[in-house]
């Protein structure tokens, strides 16, 4: 098999059957595994399965409580990973019909690279994810570790990933206090180990971009945290290109409280960011530590 892909889906129904019906639009011969972990969506899997199959893509699914997004794909690995190259779609993310085919071309041409990461793109607004460069590539190492991978768009070698224990730091990401950083967790196991991770800006993994709303500020506080408890930890493990990166978002966040002084919604999620990097960084300073596995 060439590819394992390990979705979990909670509440997104139309958005999980756009991914999947875009994996049966992929070019190339190409053998693909998805597991699926469904917490609590209900999909009709059978007829999920009958899709796939005709464009040869084998579907496992596993049902579970809902939990976090970095315990339900931990579920998802325990299932057993079997292909080449493993990846991490969202449910709202979906792929273009040559995203596969290339990053395959890419694995293939370069067999001392262990992971690429892609870019991640809105095609309706046009705007990449976190403003990540488009039709750039470049390696990727401690100085733009969080300004270039995002989990939709991480590919990694199944035997790169198993070398470096293959799961998810269970205290961080989506539906924990720590509410990111799960996918740069890997990723810096991955460097520690010694991989070369390449970034590809000219392929693009498709995700929405979202405006800010006035429940932005508690979600990006929960960001805020996970990205500082994560930064700090590099830091002290001797990671010290991370300080540039890490005193940046805390200048931005203070700039944006003052910048957006008058707009309430901007002002509060730029305050949340710049309270929970603070805190975390603290945090992990002060040696606390999540559980992770």
């Amino acid at each position: 098999m060439d590819f394992d892909l390990i979705l979990t889906a909670r509440d997104r129904k139309i958005e999980t059957l756009r991914f999947i019906t875009s994996l049966g639009e992929q070019q190339g011969a190409l053998q693909v595994r998805l597991l699926f972990v469904d917490q609590g969506l209900r999909l009709r899997t059978e007829d999920i399965d009958s899709l796939l199959k005709k464009e040869g893509i084998s579907l496992q699914v596993q049902g579970i409580l809902p939990c976090s997004l970095s315990v339900a794909r931990n579920k998802a690995i325990k299932i057993g990973l079997s292909s080449r190259i493993v990846g991490f779609p969202d449910d709202d993310c979906w792929y273009g019909p040559n995203v596969l085919e290339s990053i395959l071309s890419i694995f293939d041409a370069n067999p001392a690279i262990q992971c690429v990461c892609t870019n991640v793109f809105d095609p309706d607004r046009s705007v990449s994810y976190g403003g990540r460069p488009v039709g750039t590539r470049c390696r990727v190492n401690f100085s733009n570790i969080f300004s270039l991978p995002i989990s939709v768009g991480i590919f990694v070698r199944r035997e790169a990933f198993e070398a470096v224990g293959p799961w998810f730091d269970e205290s961080l990401g989506a539906g924990t206090a720590f509410g990111s950083g799960e996918e740069t967790e890997l990723i810096g196991r991955l460097l520690e180990s010694g991989a070369e991770i390449l970034y590809v800006g000219d392929i693009s993994v498709y995700h929405p971009v979202p405006e800010y709303d006035q429940n932005d500020a508690r979600k990006f506080y929960s960001y805020g945290l996970g990205y500082g408890y994560l930064a700090s930890t590099f830091i002290k493990n001797g990671e010290y290109a991370v300080i540039t990166h890490l005193s940046s978002v805390v200048v931005r966040s203070l700039g944006g409280v003052i910048f957006f002084l008058f707009n309430n919604i901007k002002r509060a999620v730029y305050w949340g960011r710049l309270i929970g990097v603070l805190r975390g960084s603290l945090l992990a300073l002060s040696g606390v530590k999540g559980t992770q596995k």
